[in-house]
């Protein structure tokens, strides 16, 4: 991500700082978790596509964004930047997980996608195979600040090899959603829910 942000910025200086390992949670603000603020109120249940097909990277693409822009021309504008993109805008987060992003003026408000595939799919910009595929679509009006924030905090959602596996062996949407929204709990809000 950082060598993506410095050839996209390179008017700007950009210092990239690494935090020890603490929970996610005492990074980011308590009020992130719900709100219009947070990306990740976007993230639904309906917007993860579990046993995604193998194809192309615009077949591929196209399963996860279908439906989710307004018109077709819109949708088509999008697959064509998804899938086309190079690899520095497709950055792998870890073996098996690979973030993808565009903006449009088609939207309103972003989308976050996620597609899940156990026995991996093949696209550019990976090491090996993809096991997990997240896309944010979002408006072109968002200022840079905030999509890079929301960028952030997207990357962070899928960081351990624990997680992947969860997510690789979801069952539904829904439990997926939650594999992947309990990756920003802090350790007393995870031992309250198992107490629940």
């Amino acid at each position: 991500l950082p060598r993506l942000l410095g050839r996209r910025f390179n008017s700007h200086f950009l210092l990239v700082c690494y935090p020890a390992q603490v929970p996610i949670s005492e990074l980011l603000p308590a009020h992130l978790r719900t709100g219009e603020r947070a990306v990740l109120d976007w993230l639904r249940p309906e917007h993860i596509v579990l046993d995604l097909e193998p194809g192309t990277p615009e077949e591929i693409y196209r399963q996860m964004v279908a439906g989710r822009l307004p018109d077709p021309a819109s949708e088509q504008h999008a697959l064509s930047t998804l899938a086309g993109a190079s690899s520095d805008a497709s950055p792998e987060l870890r073996p098996g997980v690979l973030l993808n992003h565009c903006r449009t003026d088609a939207l309103k408000r972003p989308e976050v996608v996620v597609g899940v595939q156990p026995d991996g799919v093949q696209l550019p910009g990976a090491s090996g195979p993809v096991y997990v595929l997240i896309v944010l679509l979002a408006p072109a009006y968002v200022p840079s600040a905030r999509y890079l924030g929301w960028l952030a905090l997207i990357s962070r959602l899928v960081r351990d090899e624990k997680v992947l596996e969860r997510l690789k062996a979801a069952q539904t949407p829904e439990e997926a959603r939650h594999v992947l929204l309990s990756t920003l709990q802090s350790p007393e809000d995870s031992a309250a829910e198992e107490v629940a």
